[in-house]
């Protein structure tokens, strides 16, 4: 992944924990859903109601207080309406 892609993901990010809003980070076969508690350089901490569910079916995988998640391995990010 690109820095320039790498940053536009951090800063919709800080924009969204800006916000409060709930947040759906998408990865490679599954994406989560949760608030944005912390962005850094590397990673980002989602919290409150943290859920991880498969992109292909949709089940949920776990349920985690909350989650690292390396910028690196974002591939997209959008916020929690409708998901």
């Amino acid at each position: 992944m690109s820095h320039s892609h790498q940053h536009y993901i951090r800063e919709l990010l800080r924009d969204f924990k800006e916000l409060g809003v709930r947040v759906v980070v998408f990865l490679d076969g599954f994406h989560v859903e949760g608030r944005v508690r912390h962005v850094g350089n590397e990673f980002v901490v989602l919290t409150t109601n943290v859920e991880v569910e498969s992109n292909s079916s949709g089940v949920p995988i776990e349920n985690p207080n909350r989650i690292w998640i390396k910028i690196s391995k974002i591939r997209a990010v959008s916020d929690d309406h409708g998901a």
